[in-house]
């Protein structure tokens, strides 16, 4: 429990502010730190036009269903220090919008996402999957294309982020009838 007056150190933390109330949820691999006294931060004065941004969050919430759709497929590149998004800054370096790194674009990560509809009876679900739960969703079905595999996908559970729509974790349903 965090206590008024005390100075911490929260890592991997979102912030939400709801009628002029600020709430914090905690990610995986979150930490907290009691420091020992208030610190004073200085941020670099060239970065002072720069907006901190702080990332909203909402509860996480559960769908489950069949993938009946899919809306788009999307490959981007990702850093290859924090898997955060790369701008390309020459024809052969990028640099990550995240942790500021410039690396080679040969060296970033190939990725994909995809939007879908996840449908079960009348409840419909519009969600975005990344590369990991792209795997957990496509492993073991059968299908030449992305697309193909994910409409083959059978019935899965998710639990997805409700301020942005993005899973977080990807479970198989098991089918009713044995093959």
């Amino acid at each position: 429990m965090l206590e008024k007056g005390k100075c911490y150190k929260l890592v991997k933390v979102l912030v939400k502010q709801f009628e002029g109330i600020k709430y914090l949820s905690f990610c995986d691999g979150a930490s907290v730190e009691l420091l020992p006294d208030f610190l004073e931060i200085d941020l670099p004065e060239e970065d002072e036009d720069d907006e901190i941004t702080v990332q909203a969050t909402h509860p996480i919430m559960k769908a489950y269903g069949e993938i009946v759709s899919v809306l788009s497929i999307t490959d981007y590149t990702s850093c290859i220090v924090c898997t955060g998004s790369v701008r390309h800054v020459s024809e052969v370096l990028a640099r990550c919008t995240k942790c500021q790194a410039t690396m080679k674009l040969s060296h970033c990560n190939s990725c994909k996402s995809a939007k879908i509809l996840l449908s079960q009876e009348s409840k419909k679900s519009y969600l975005t999957a990344y590369n990991e739960q792209l795997q957990d969703i496509i492993s073991d079905v059968d299908g030449e294309t992305l697309e193909e595999k994910l409409l083959s996908s059978g019935e899965i559970s998710v639990q997805y982020y409700t301020a942005t729509n993005t899973i977080k974790t990807v479970s198989k349903v098991p089918s009713a009838s044995s093959d």
